[in-house]
């Protein structure tokens, strides 16, 4: 499980202009899921990568610095 940064994610939203409604249906996740992922729940891989590629970044500008490529 991976946790994501909702700060970054917020920024990025804000510096994409993306608003939160365009980013649940980019993603292809609930809305429950995607507000969870940014308020630190663990979360699956791939859920990770579904919210960075609707972001348009790489997934590890979005995971929380302390996990690294040594937490899979």
């Amino acid at each position: 499980m991976l946790t994501v940064d909702g700060k970054k994610i917020d920024i990025i939203q804000a510096r994409k202009g993306i608003p939160c409604e365009k980013l649940y249906a980019a993603t292809g996740l609930t809305r429950a899921t995607v507000y969870s992922m940014k308020h630190g729940k663990p979360c699956k891989p791939l859920s990770v990568h579904k919210l960075a590629k609707a972001l348009g970044v790489d997934v590890t500008e979005i995971i929380k610095e302390s996990e690294g490529a040594n937490n899979e």
